[in-house]
């Protein structure tokens, strides 16, 4: 799967993020951020991928994976660093059904 890059700098105290679902048995997802009310990204399917969207940048976040539908956690990743000036992708990999090493997981790539 090729995605296209937007390197372009956010604005000043911001980082973008972009959120890809790579699990081909999860349902469709959500991106959000522990504290915040509203998701960062919404409604997305195997294979599919938001544009960057610009967050502030923090010193600890951690970002929620939740179940479109129910609102059910699904899977989370902590302790996140979100620099100023970055640029992330999020993406959820693994399989919802399995419980080894290939389960349902959540990584994280710094652009710049």
């Amino acid at each position: 799967m090729f995605l296209e890059d937007d390197l372009a700098k956010p604005a000043n105290g911001k980082a973008k993020v972009r959120f890809v679902n790579l699990s081909p048995d999860a349902p469709a997802l959500n991106l959000s951020i522990t504290g915040k009310e509203t998701d960062l990204v919404t409604n997305k399917l195997f294979k599919e991928y938001s544009t960057f969207t610009e967050m502030d940048a923090a010193e600890k976040v951690t970002f929620n994976v939740k179940n479109k539908d129910t609102g059910a956690l699904e899977t989370s990743i902590a302790d996140v660093k979100v620099d100023a000036g970055g640029i992330y992708t999020i993406w959820v990999k693994g399989l919802k059904s399995d419980t080894d090493s290939t389960k349902l997981g959540v990584a994280i790539f710094q652009h710049k």
